[in-house]
């Protein structure tokens, strides 16, 4: 497997001996060095400031400097999961030697209101101003802060609304459909937990994509409990998660009111939990 240093090297001479590529930087867990531990499975992050974007997209053979790919991935051309902006374009690519850059394209115009936009990039390379005295990358925009009242309501209206289709699903016997609505009341139950550690730390946390970083900040009794949340393909582990996930999230959003004087809508949670069981006691 080529070092990170080897690795950093190629991206540098390519970007370096394009005349297309005007600009790169440097952006996701290996910028935020002071916050992240990259390991081997850390990706590299890199943007193209480029002109002549739509030829680099065409013609795709430069492409084959770095390295043999496994698979990738162009989700700019994909529209499983959202429309394509059109504003940029991405070569996520896996190579044979287990590296992987994540490589964007963007419009080289437009280079300083990204820096501006985005705290957590390192520029690394400015052909046409290499005199520019860019801020060191920060990751305070990706760190969780305490919601508004309005956000935190949202969040437990959304958890209690939900937690009943997961109730739904399982008293139908519908695996795939309960699975699916106990996926989103943990997102929500996860939400929560953040903000529960933010007011213990009393500071502003990067919890990384999709919270990853969570279970560092939990107790033992605490990350058991979420662990448990994740059900095994029964009906009996769906319905065991499900009432798990509700006595957590009772606990922790009464926790995260009382701290932050939000009012507590407690009689529509307890209401839910007695609907709930009277779901399963239906013949």
């Amino acid at each position: 497997m080529r070092t990170p240093e080897a690795m950093m090297a190629l991206i540098m001479e390519t970007a370096r001996d394009d005349e297309r590529v005007r600009a790169a930087a440097l952006s996701g867990s290996r910028a935020a060095a002071q916050s992240s531990s990259p390991d081997l499975f850390s990706d590299f992050d890199i943007i193209y400031f480029v002109e002549n974007m739509e030829q680099m997209i065409k013609d795709r053979a430069w492409l084959d400097v770095f390295g043999e790919i496994l698979i990738m991935q162009t989700p700019d051309e994909m529209n499983l999961y959202r429309e394509p902006s059109g504003e940029s374009f991405a070569f996520l690519m896996l190579f044979e030697d287990g590296n992987r850059i994540d490589l964007t394209l963007k419009p080289a115009a437009g280079r300083y209101e990204h820096w501006k936009q985005d705290g957590l990039t390192r520029c690394l390379l400015d052909k046409d101003n290499p005199a520019s005295d860019f801020p060191a990358p920060t990751d305070m925009g990706y760190k969780t802060n305490m919601p508004g009242e309005s956000f935190f309501q949202q969040c437990c209206n959304e958890f209690w609304w939900v937690a009943v289709y997961v109730a739904k699903g399982w008293r139908r016997k519908e695996m795939i459909y309960a699975q699916a609505h106990l996926h989103i009341i943990r997102h929500m139950l996860v939400q929560m937990l953040q903000w529960k550690v933010v007011l213990e730390k009393k500071t502003s946390i990067n919890f990384g994509q999709e919270a990853k970083h969570l279970e560092k900040h939990l107790g033992d009794k605490t990350g058991k409990e979420l662990e448990s949340t994740f059900a095994a393909g029964s009906y009996e582990s769906i319905w065991a998660s499900l009432q798990t996930a509700m006595t957590m999230f009772a606990r922790e959003s009464a926790f995260v009111a009382n701290q932050c004087g939000f009012a507590l809508k407690g009689e529509e949670a307890a209401r839910v939990q007695q609907y709930i069981k009277k779901v399963a006691r239906v013949p």
